[in-house]
């Protein structure tokens, strides 16, 4: 209501100053018809020899006044007349804009008479009083009643104003009160929403790091029996050595390949659990010579091999954790591959703001519905007997690409086997 109020305010000071200013310029003609009847009329007096060109002038003036003095008082009814109530102000506006239109009409109606008249005598009574009538008095109090009219007009400004003020000062009580009613409660909610926020936090970290202890302990304690259990089978073995059993040896066999497959599995849980948790310093490395590097590390069979297909960039990066990464990527191609011979190809594209770089083998590829499945913690495809490993490898990958706002990916090949996308930041945080 405040708003409407204020807004009501100003247009209707606007309107005042419109309706005034046309009032204004109406009594400025009138006075211009008045003053030029009244010269017309004098000279009139003296005979001149083109007296009939002069009262046709006269009567043109007069009709022009006369006209004027019409629209002055419908506008007047229809813009003014009707905003003024019953109070004395506006009953002697009414007055003087009623008297001001009787007088006029009077004034011209005469002047059209003496416009008739083919001769006006100077002492003519009608001419002294037409003279004294002094019209310009009245159109004087036009301008009186204007100003009344102007001042009636900011005094219901003035009233528009105050019930502004009025509704504002409603508005901000309301307010007040709304932010006592409803906003005080809801901050509170929220603070104590906050506090409880601290608080889980504060208990998640506590439990991240007992699990953190928990699998270091699991992981790194109990590798100490795990060898201990290694070196027991192999004295076991040596001190059957003049007895052997063939199918006593192949059961040692399967019993160091299991003890193995414990070891391993319990230094990449290990591995997993410690990624993200230590700052790595960041290095220049040659993709190209940290592939080369990597690749030393595998014992690949006869046939196979590593290819890099296009030019590799030099990058700043963690150096351990990119080693990782590329080792895992192909070495996991290398031990799922299904043929003693194949290929792993290394290839190397950039976008505006990564780099990407695509592991592509020949091997038997990925279901698609294994796709993200293979990413997952102990994930596996094939059982342990026939493929070698933890079932973490993929993870670890995963989730040294994220700690570096990257990501890794299985995306489809057209033909045969699998192309792991590795997706890097260009900058890393």
């Amino acid at each position: 209501m405040s708003l409407i109020a204020s807004n009501v305010a100003p247009r209707f000071v606007l309107d005042d100053l419109r309706l005034s200013a046309e009032v204004i310029n109406t009594s400025g003609r009138q006075r211009m018809y008045s003053q030029r009847i009244l010269l017309l009329s004098s000279y009139l007096t003296t005979r001149p020899a083109n007296a009939a060109d002069y009262r046709a002038r006269l009567s043109s003036a007069a009709d022009d006044m006369r006209v004027s003095q019409a629209q002055l008082f419908k506008f007047y009814a229809e813009n003014i007349e009707a905003k003024l109530d019953d109070t004395p102000e506006g009953r002697a506006i009414k007055a003087e804009f009623a008297s001001l239109n009787t007088d006029i009409m009077s004034f011209t109606t005469q002047a059209q008479t003496f416009a008739s008249q083919e001769f006006i005598s100077p002492s003519d009574p009608a001419l002294r009083a037409f003279i004294d009538n002094n019209i310009d008095n009245k159109l004087d109090r036009l301008d009186i009643a204007v100003q009344r009219y102007e001042a009636y007009a900011l005094n219901q400004v003035r009233r528009i104003e105050n019930i502004a003020d009025f509704f504002l000062i409603l508005a901000l009580l309301v307010i007040a009160l709304e932010a006592l009613l409803i906003f005080f409660p809801a901050h509170q909610t929220i603070v104590r929403f906050v506090d409880e926020r601290v608080e889980f936090e504060k208990r998640l970290s506590a439990q991240n790091a007992e699990l953190e202890h928990f699998t270091y302990i699991a992981s790194h304690d109990l590798r100490a029996p795990i060898r201990g259990m290694g070196d027991l089978v192999k004295w076991i073995e040596e001190d059957t050595d003049q007895n052997k059993d063939p199918n006593l040896e192949k059961k040692f066999t399967l019993l160091k390949n299991r003890v193995q497959r414990l070891d391993t599995l319990l230094s990449d849980m290990l591995a997993f659990s410690k990624i993200g948790k230590t700052e790595e310093k960041i290095e220049e490395l040659n993709i190209a010579d940290l592939i080369h590097e990597v690749s030393t590390w595998l014992t690949l069979p006869d046939g196979f091999d590593i290819k890099i297909s296009n030019a590799l960039p030099t990058l700043r990066g963690p150096s351990s954790t990119m080693r990782q990464i590329f080792f895992n990527l192909i070495s996991n191609a290398v031990k799922h591959h299904d043929h003693e011979d194949g290929q792993v190809e290394i290839s190397y594209q950039a976008s505006h703001s990564h780099h990407i770089f695509d592991i592509k083998d020949d091997g038997p590829g990925i279901p698609e519905k294994y796709k993200d499945y293979v990413f997952q913690v102990f994930s596996r495809l094939k059982p342990r007997d026939e493929v070698e490993g933890s079932g973490i490898g993929l993870s670890i990958v995963k989730r040294m690409a994220e700690a570096m706002d990257g990501h890794i990916s299985s995306i489809d090949t057209a033909d045969r086997g699998t192309t792991m996308r590795l997706t890097l930041p260009k900058i890393l945080a």
